[in-house]
């Protein structure tokens, strides 16, 4: 079970997740407002973070925790690695992460556990519970919340944490990696008719049938890759579809994402769908279109989106795409 899958989850069961807190009167935005720096370059730092709320450093934190898989990922990603002391027991990338002290869960992470590892800062993401966060800022402890809902911000979230953490130069570079891999792509595609833009529907469950809508990353990045999401219009992130309406809507590329524990392949998952006598009336289907992407790489606000983009850019648009790994020396 992966950030989306927990996410999806704590919906269901309608856990508050970083969406309100008592040193904010009103909801985390949606969007959020772009996080402010009072002060870049130097210290004391005072940042305002996704839930609305100032934090202040005094110096670089030394002792970090992390919350979710994607902010460990980006903490590993720009040179942090030593300065991290807790994870949750998610965190599995890289694969170094795993050795690093675990702190419970990621819904149900161990407060007691958290305060013996004397954090100088903890960075939690959507999908932490709320009464979990209230009890580390009881404590005294510096929490900052991060929920960056687009490409863009993931980006942006990045460089955030490199000016908190004094590591700008490796956080700048990372970002701009990820921007120019976005901005290569949505060039390509820019200028395709929308007869050449395939209708896509990207499936993160299958039973229940769940699938991605406007605001999420996979929205936007379907979007860079000239694709237009069958999803797009449903008014929810990430929701709950009726087969009719997908049969109704017909997409022209089923994307199917899967757990690095998924022994499936694609022709496993078509023959699977080819053998439902409604799933065998979707377009996608009949001409044996079904993308598997792993949802690492597009479900997960981090530093792997860029490898996702280039996974769905290859797949949706093979002409365009086919050699795209080759021209980057992959």
């Amino acid at each position: 079970m992966r950030l989306v899958r927990i996410c999806l989850a704590t919906s269901i069961l309608a856990v508050i997740a970083l969406t309100s807190c008592s040193r904010q009167p009103s909801a985390l935005p949606s969007p959020p407002a772009a996080p402010s720096v009072a002060t870049i370059g130097k210290y004391p730092l005072v940042v305002t973070d996704d839930l609305g709320t100032q934090v202040s450093f005094d110096s670089p934190p030394q002792r970090i925790i992390s919350l979710a898989p994607n902010i460990t990922e980006i903490l590993f990603a720009i040179g942090l690695q030593d300065r991290v002391v807790g994870v949750t027991s998610f965190c599995d990338y890289p694969p170094e992460a795993a050795h690093k002290e675990q702190v419970g869960g990621y819904t149900n992470f161990s407060v007691e556990k958290i305060v013996s590892l004397d954090p100088d800062v903890v960075f939690a993401a959507h999908g932490s519970p709320m009464a979990l966060i209230e009890s580390l800022y009881n404590l005294g402890l510096k929490v900052f919340g991060l929920r960056p809902l687009s490409y863009d911000e993931v980006t942006d979230r990045i460089e955030l944490i490199g000016r908190i953490c004094d590591v700008q130069p490796a956080a700048t570079t990372l970002a701009t990696h990820m921007l120019e891999a976005r901005d290569e792509i949505r060039v390509a595609t820019q200028a395709l008719p929308p007869q050449q833009r395939p209708l896509a529907l990207c499936v993160v469950g299958l039973d229940p049938l769940w699938v991605a809508g406007p605001g999420t990353f996979i929205d936007d990045m379907l979007q860079v890759c000239g694709a237009r999401n069958v999803a797009g219009d449903i008014g929810k992130k990430w929701s709950e579809i009726s087969m009719e309406a997908v049969v109704a809507a017909d997409p022209d590329i089923l994307i199917i994402t899967y757990t690095r524990n998924d022994e499936k392949s694609a022709a496993d998952y078509l023959r699977d769908l080819q053998a439902n006598e409604t799933w065998r009336g979707v377009k996608a289907v009949q001409q044996g279109r079904i993308i598997i992407v792993d949802e690492d790489l597009v479900t997960l606000p981090g530093p792997r989106l860029a490898e996702g983009l280039r996974v769905m850019a290859r797949s949706i648009h093979p002409k365009l795409f086919g050699d795209y790994g080759e021209r980057r020396g992959e």
